[in-house]
């Protein structure tokens, strides 16, 4: 699903997915935004806080983004 999200002070639409972590002790879901168009030159950075108002989420990046398909993947807590 497509959302509004600030990152590291940076107003993004992103895609929203999560998904079971399989191998983690307990239960846990990870987390992460898709942004097909990041804003020139800025580089976000594991520890980087994000808010997602919609979903009453503020959290911050877990680990350094990545590129996949042609979209930044930003695993966050």
């Amino acid at each position: 699903m497509a959302i509004s999200a600030i990152i590291a002070g940076h107003p993004l639409t992103v895609l929203y997915d999560e998904q079971p972590d399989a191998f983690a002790e307990v239960a846990t879901c990870l987390r992460e935004l898709a942004v097909s168009r990041p804003p020139a030159g800025v580089r976000f950075r594991k520890g980087d806080k994000v808010e997602i108002e919609s979903m009453s989420l503020v959290s911050s990046v877990r680990i350094s983004p990545f590129m996949r398909a042609g979209l930044l993947i930003i695993p966050i807590v």
